[in-house]
């Protein structure tokens, strides 16, 4: 199968990783990928871009085009994609009333086969109307063999990190407003008056090779989101059996589920986060069992899904 992947560059003039960690199971299966990247946003970013498109388009034949986030998805159709598979993320699904209304009319009017990435995302989707396309709902996977289990002391030592702090790990940008880092800050200032010295890393500007590092150096992994899809850093400390404290945003209940020392807060309500990290860290709990909780979730697996859906 020939697959045309299309999707935005980041500020590193990367594609996502975790779209690239997807597509590269995908290849693994022993189809052939070719990627088409938007390098630039606005207006005239995406033109342009649709333009290019375009042109790829009619010189080269492919099975599938896989488009990553809407606005991909609508230059993608806009350029005349053929056996178009579009994946929403979070941000697509709660954004703002302009693009609820862009995402509704292509949804009813154009997208054949939708990806969201969590049952959270589909019941907002289906608020638009009545949708008669076939939207699936399939999480990113995980790699395992990245994110898995080291000792904490060994993750320090490569990182640099003091030994005998109590680490917590912020798993998202500060600068995303959704994020709520405003909110993780405070509920760590609250633990200030503990015995022990506690530190707030933030996972940012990392290398994807050094996440697990972070990761697994931590004592617990924090995320104080207002909306995600299916928080990738979610799955990734499960991976790698680290306790979690989370508001209850996305798919978070669906990964989580009863795992012991990972603990959901219906809301962001800074007392209670500040007790449920305190509760961990004062513990001699350093270990979970997500892993064995997610194993649904592996790379492999998902791409076989994505494939299957492909091949519909």
């Amino acid at each position: 199968m020939k697959i045309l992947v299309v999707s935005r560059l980041k500020p590193n003039n990367k594609i996502s990783i975790i779209t690239h960690r997807q597509m590269c199971s995908i290849q693994n299966l022993g189809h052939d990928l070719i990627y088409f990247s938007v390098d630039k946003g606005g207006l005239f970013g995406y033109i342009s871009s649709l333009i290019k498109l375009r042109k790829l388009l009619r010189n080269d034949n492919f099975d599938v085009v896989h488009a990553h986030y809407s606005l991909c998805g609508i230059i993608s159709t806009l350029a005349g994609a053929n056996h178009l598979v579009v994946s929403l993320m979070g941000s697509d699904a709660k954004n703002s009333k302009l693009n609820k209304f862009v995402i509704k009319y292509f949804l009813e009017k154009k997208w054949a086969k939708v990806i969201v990435k969590s049952e959270e995302m589909l019941s907002t989707i289906k608020t638009y109307g009545k949708l008669k396309k076939e939207i699936i709902v399939l999480p990113n996977g995980v790699d395992f063999e990245l994110f898995k289990p080291i000792k904490k002391q060994d993750a320090r030592k490569q990182l640099g990190w003091n030994s005998q702090e109590k680490i917590i790990l912020f798993g998202s940008d500060p600068a995303r407003t959704e994020k709520r880092y405003d909110n993780a800050e405070k509920a760590v200032k609250n633990l200030m008056t503990q015995e022990y010295k506690i530190e707030l890393k933030i996972l940012k500007d990392v290398v994807p090779e050094n996440v697990p590092l972070y990761i697994n150096g931590s004592d617990v992994v924090l995320l104080t989101s207002d909306r995600e899809g299916s928080p990738n850093i979610i799955k990734e400390a499960m991976a790698c059996n680290i306790p979690i404290v989370t508001t209850k945003v996305g798919d978070v209940e669906m990964l989580i589920g009863n795992t012991p020392h990972c603990i959901i807060i219906e809301e962001n309500n800074l007392k209670l986060i500040s007790s449920a990290l305190s509760n961990i860290l004062s513990s001699s709990i350093e270990r979970t069992k997500g892993r064995e909780k997610i194993k649904w979730l592996s790379n492999e697996l998902i791409a076989k899904k994505l494939v299957d859906f492909y091949e519909r």
